[in-house]
């Protein structure tokens, strides 16, 4: 079964750019904004993270020792973006609770 690997790198980086734009306005409309945006991004990650880890589990242990050093770095990076989507759900009111002064 070949996967397809969707690159959502873009889609991403809009996202955060419109953060950027909002924070320059600081209304309780514009944190609203950036956690509606930031539950998009959290669900993307998580998206992406689910793809990779079947990309993973589809790596042989049997590969190359090439492959396995990618997946080791695929895992490592799936692990990473895991805590950042907790942080951002922990501070988020959409996804969490943010503490706003």
């Amino acid at each position: 079964m070949d996967l397809i690997f969707q690159d959502r790198t873009a889609e991403v980086k809009k996202e955060i750019l419109s953060i950027a734009k909002l924070l320059r306005r600081r209304t309780r409309q514009t944190w609203d904004e950036i956690n509606a945006i930031t539950e998009r991004v959290t669900h993307i990650s998580e998206s992406v993270c689910d793809q990779a880890q079947e990309v993973a589990k589809n790596i042989s242990e049997k590969s190359k020792a090439a492959a396995q050093a990618l997946k080791t770095k695929l895992c490592d990076a799936v692990d990473l973006t895991r805590k950042l989507i907790a942080q951002a759900k922990k501070w988020s009111p959409a996804i969490g609770s943010f503490p706003i002064g």
